[in-house]
């Protein structure tokens, strides 16, 4: 649209601000950020930035100990007319309201819709004073899901800067960073398991500053370690469901079939299997007493002669 802009812009060390050619504007280092107005006509037009920086000797324009790196900030503003035809703006005839402040406590409100899939602790407190309410417990663990950039920071020196989290538990993590030396990413490569504390995620450097992360783990229920300082007691599970027994206690976690024997975990995974029972003597015995089930748990197709399948009345041959 015609009419006229606002160039602000700051750089280390200068800028220059082209419209068409024309110069506009421009900032230079310790210049604070100069404000000045030019005007245009409607239509395409091409923004030029020249940058220059002061040579310093043996470096380069990169964010590494020995780097003299060239940053600039421009931006460009124009006011717009925000009338909808039909009355005049709001910033020419504004509304006026009234209203009643409610002091906290506020009423909660007991209606919507929709399904919380995720909370998100954003600030996890300390020295809790309340007891944990009472009730049976079952163990969980941990897990390192994800790293969310709250601050990317700037100039770190990508790719030599370590990332590290703290206690680890076994997890490992990398980042990626743009040429501003701005932490983009968190990348878990590997989650780790049984944490107890809440973990501290920081960057190992000499250049880079204000770079802040927040760690967030899942609950695998009910998991199979052999550390049992990795696991912790939790109540008041929804939708909590005893799947068997292991090792002289009730299990509570995800199970898979194998020929008709239920193991623990999702599915089968390299190492030795965790065998779960179906009572209490059992899995102190590791012994298999209970009758096993007319229908098969697991499967698709099968035929009279499989020994795990008969029932009493039926034909020797199915179709």
């Amino acid at each position: 649209m015609s009419g006229q802009y606002t160039l602000e812009a700051e750089a280390d060390d200068n800028v220059v601000v082209k419209i068409d050619g024309v110069q506009v504007g421009g900032a230079k280092l310790n210049g604070g950020r100069p404000r000045t107005n030019f005007n245009v006509a409607a239509g395409k037009r091409t923004v030029e930035l020249e940058l220059s920086n002061i040579r310093v000797p043996d470096t380069g324009f990169y964010s590494t100990p020995n780097g003299n790196p060239v940053l600039t900030f421009v931006e460009i503003t124009v006011p717009v007319d925000v009338s909808t035809g039909k009355s005049k703006p709001w910033t020419v005839n504004p509304m006026g309201i009234s209203a009643v402040l409610i002091p906290p406590p506020c009423p909660k409100l007991i209606k919507g819709k929709g399904v919380i899939e995720e909370i998100i602790v954003k600030e996890p407190g300390n020295g809790n004073p309340k007891p944990p309410p009472e009730g049976p417990t079952i163990p969980v663990a941990l897990r390192l899901d994800r790293v969310e950039v709250v601050k990317p920071g700037i100039n770190h020196n990508c790719g030599v800067d370590k990332i590290q989290i703290t206690p680890s538990n076994g997890a490992v993590l990398e980042y990626r960073c743009d040429t501003f030396g701005r932490i983009s990413e968190v990348i878990v490569r590997q989650g780790g398991l049984g944490f107890t504390t809440y973990p501290e995620i920081t960057m190992l450097t000499e250049t880079g500053v204000n770079a802040e992360f927040r760690p967030i783990l899942e609950v695998i229920r009910d998991p199979i370690v052999e550390d049992p300082t990795k696991l912790i007691q939790v109540t008041d599970l929804v939708g909590l469901k005893q799947t068997g027994y292991y090792d002289g206690r009730a299990y509570y976690g995800a199970v898979f079939y194998k020929e008709g024997i239920r193991y623990a975990g999702f599915y089968e995974t390299p190492g030795e299997l965790v065998q779960i029972y179906d009572t209490l003597q059992e899995s102190i015995d590791a012994t298999v007493i209970t009758q096993p089930s007319a229908i098969l748990r697991q499967g698709t197709d099968t035929n009279s002669n499989n020994s795990r399948l008969n029932i009493p009345g039926t034909p020797e041959n199915l179709i």
